[in-house]
């Protein structure tokens, strides 16, 4: 009887306390709980994104394990080993009424045959294999430059000559534009004698001027898709996004994560220099500024002893760079 009783217990969804009725396995940390309890837990809202003017849809949400909180990107999968065992162990007089749909987690996990569609207008973004392999070498190195900078447009724009003239001229004009703002608002910061906590900002680009690839969601696993784009309309690049591991909240705004204990918030949009793929310039002037001129910085003690570094902006005549910029 002990050994039912202890075996019992674990048999317990940690959510509701009771008999794994309906066991659901998560991916990859291994823990088990019931559908509706898994299913409620998924949908709940972010609390860090609650006063977001730009809510993120459930299927693109920040998912993660109740119990360790490992971030979950696939739909949980059934555990009938783990049904039979507890049916065996405490039969049900009653059948279990879970109200589970062809696709259970409709509406909470995207669809597999829509799991890398990104864009805003929904459309197939991912070529095969042998289709890249197909591709002009020469497109193939410009698509690869326009990748890296975050600015990559459908094929589709490209089926005529003056579609892709207009095309180059668009990427040529943000690149200059890029390069404007990053080279004032330097020429701000080194004029300005008194310094605020940054505001929010909105995005300066549009969602449907990004693409992500099936390889580049896989290389960016550790964000939700929504977070992604969020970045990439606000200045980072993908390189930049890996490189330094940034994360985007609308209360925090754009963080990157420079070592296990230290991390720097950058405000809500980043300026960057075109010829600066990786960002790798832009945060090694970003910290030569912190080593030079720490007065333009703040520092919290953060949990679990990570200390946060604010990049302040400056205020010139009661107007912050972040309501120009």
């Amino acid at each position: 009887m002990e050994k039912i009783k202890s075996l019992k217990e674990h048999l317990q969804c940690q959510i509701c306390l009771e008999l794994l009725r309906s066991p659901w396995t998560l991916s990859p940390c291994g823990h088990v709980g019931c559908f509706e309890c898994l299913r409620a837990w998924f949908k709940e809202p972010d609390l860090e994104n609650e006063e977001d003017d730009e809510p993120t849809p459930i299927i693109y949400k920040k998912k993660t394990c109740p119990q360790c909180r490992a971030l979950i990107m696939l739909p949980p999968t059934r555990s009938y080993i783990l049904k039979n065992l507890v049916d065996e162990i405490q039969p049900t007089t009653s059948p279990v009424h879970t109200s589970i749909e062809t696709d259970p987690w409709k509406g909470v996990f995207a669809p597999i045959h829509k799991r890398h569609e990104i864009n805003s207008e929904g459309t197939e973004d991912h070529q095969s294999e042998d289709d890249e392999g197909n591709s002009d070498e020469d497109d193939y190195d410009e698509d690869e430059d326009e990748q890296e900078e975050g600015l990559d447009y459908s094929s589709a724009s490209r089926d005529s000559t003056s579609d892709y003239s207009e095309y180059r001229g668009e990427i040529q004009a943000r690149s200059d534009h890029l390069d404007q703002v990053m080279a004032w608002e330097m020429e701000m910061r080194n004029e300005a004698s008194a310094w605020t906590d940054p505001v929010w900002q909105p995005p300066r680009f549009d969602f449907g001027e990004f693409h992500l690839s099936p390889a580049d969601l896989t290389r960016l696993s550790f964000l939700p898709h929504a977070e992604i784009l969020s970045l990439l309309r606000r200045g980072a690049t993908k390189n930049m996004i890996a490189t330094y591991r940034l994360s985007y909240k609308h209360r925090y705004g754009i963080v990157a994560y420079l070592e296990t204990s230290f991390r720097i918030r950058l405000g809500w949009n980043i300026s960057r220099s075109s010829d600066d793929p990786d960002g790798t310039v832009y945060m090694e002037a970003v910290l030569g500024e912190l080593r030079g001129h720490p007065e333009r910085f703040r520092l919290e003690a953060g949990p679990r002893g990570i200390a946060t570094i604010i990049r302040l902006v400056p205020t010139r005549g009661g107007l912050d760079d972040n309501e120009i910029l």
